[in-house]
């Protein structure tokens, strides 16, 4: 596999989506992504990775 769908989001505690860091596709290999919090609310979010029909679910806490 050369490439596949990738979605990686972020969430607030709730539910709702606040970013969409990357929808599309994207080469197999290591990547980094750059999440930039300002205008968030201090507090925790969740951040989803999506691809290859797996899923990665991650906190993170915005701190200010």
């Amino acid at each position: 596999v050369s490439a596949q769908h990738v979605r990686l989001s972020v969430s607030d505690v709730l539910g709702r989506e606040v970013a969409v860091l990357h929808n599309g596709e994207q080469r197999v290999g290591p990547h980094e992504a750059r999440f930039e919090a300002r205008g968030l609310a201090p507090g925790v979010y969740v951040v989803r990775l999506e691809a290859g029909g797996s899923v990665a679910v991650s906190r993170v806490t915005v701190a200010r």
